[in-house]
Formats: C-alpha cells, sequence, structure tokens
C-alpha cells in the first residue's frame, strides 16, 4: 500500500514538473524578443570576460512567478523540495543557459559583424531613427562633438553615438555623449551599441539620464 501511495506522489511530482517545464518553454516562445532584449540590457562581463547575470536572473524570476502562477502553485504542491529558495535560482540558470543562450546564440552573440565599418553602423542607425517617426540624420565623421546621428521628434532634439565594438562599450562613449548633448543642446542622449557596456557605463549613464540601448531598441525611444 505504501508502495502504491509513493508510486503516485512520484508520478504526480513527474507530472508537476513536466507541465511547469511547458509552460516555461510557451513563455519562452511568446517573450523570444523581450526575454533576449532582457538578457542583453541586463548581462554583463567582469574584467576577466565572465558573465554576470545576476540581475538577468532576479529579473527573470520575478517574470516567470508574475506570468506562471498557476504552474508554480502545482509545482510546489506536488514537488517535495526542502527549500524552494534555492530551487529558483538554479530555474533562472538552467532557463538562461538551456532555453536562450543556446538556441539563440546567433542572436546573442556579437552582432558588430554586420556591419563592415564604424560609419555604415551610424548610417544604419540614423535610418532607424528614421524607420521609427524620426527626422534623423547621422552627422559629418569629423567636428561632430561626440555625436554620431541627430535625430528629431515632436520637439525633442536627441543625440546618439554609435558604437560597433566586439566588446561591452565603456565611459568614454558616456562622457563624450553627455559633452554632445550639452553642445547641441539636446533634450536626450543616447549611446547605442552592438554588445552592451560595461557596469561602470551603466553607472555613469544612470546618473546622468543618458539612455544605453541596442539597435534593436530605436524603435523603443
Amino acid at each position: 500500500m505504501e508502495e502504491k501511495a509513493q508510486k503516485e506522489i512520484d508520478e504526480r511530482a513527474e507530472n508537476a514538473a513536466e507541465y511547469f517545464e511547458d509552460e516555461l518553454k510557451k513563455l519562452i516562445r511568446r517573450n523570444k524578443n523581450k526575454i533576449i532584449t532582457a538578457y542583453r540590457n541586463t548581462v554583463t562581463e567582469d574584467n576577466f570576460g565572465k558573465k554576470i547575470t545576476k540581475r538577468f536572473d532576479a529579473e527573470l524570476i520575478k517574470f516567470i512567478k508574475d506570468e506562471l502562477p498557476y504552474a508554480i502553485h502545482r509545482l510546489e504542491t506536488d514537488v517535495e523540495i526542502d527549500d524552494w529558495r534555492a530551487f529558483w535560482p538554479l530555474v533562472a540558470e538552467e532557463f538562461r543557459k538551456n532555453y536562450i543562450e543556446k538556441p539563440y546564440k546567433k542572436e546573442l552573440e556579437n552582432r558588430s559583424r554586420l556591419f563592415k565599418s564604424a560609419r555604415e553602423y551610424e548610417l544604419y542607425c540614423a535610418e532607424m531613427f528614421k524607420a521609427a517617426g524620426w527626422d534623423a540624420k547621422a552627422t559629418k565623421s569629423s567636428g561632430d562633438q561626440g555625436v554620431d546621428v541627430e535625430a528629431k521628434r515632436n520637439g525633442v532634439l536627441l543625440v546618439a553615438q554609435c558604437k560597433k565594438f566586439a566588446k561591452p562599450v565603456g565611459n568614454k562613449a558616456v562622457q563624450e555623449i553627455i559633452a554632445g548633448q550639452n553642445f547641441y543642446a539636446a533634450d536626450r542622449a543616447v549611446v547605442i551599441a552592438t554588445n552592451g557596456f560595461t557596469k561602470s557605463a551603466r553607472q555613469l549613464a544612470a546618473a546622468s539620464g543618458v539612455e544605453l540601448i541596442h539597435q534593436d531598441d530605436i524603435g523603443n525611444l
């Protein structure tokens, strides 16, 4: 009798785990672009090239809990885990590695190869601004005061610096666009990069009101 009861418990737990995993996969398919953007915006590298995923993992766990309350309730009801606090970081790690980094590797890896030169990247960003409804133009390659793209919409002047780098962009680009914003008397300042930003660049940008984005996010400005 005890063996039968235990078998039923094990089957219920297995079914709950499979259901939870299926719901996770559906969640990814529904929100693929949103999740990739969040990954790109929150995952950074330390000085040795190791990924720092703490912020992304925390936001991912909250996102899962907000979107899948029934699946989580069923999992917590049917699966016996001694410490759920230890469970969630493991879920975030598996989710990130197996369902984001591996299947979408081509979308997450260095995109700078898509542009033959830094100037081509600047022109591309200017065109993306135009497609999003801005009156935009790429500035001249010299004497631009740290501004690569000038864009206007609804009385708002935005200046942007565009960085085609193989690694995360550092403080210098943020400092330059701050200077450019002052020179142009612009309302908004943006740094656009193919491969993200360093932690120090993000800190400086947050303190100075500079927006840091990937080129795919120009349409959201």
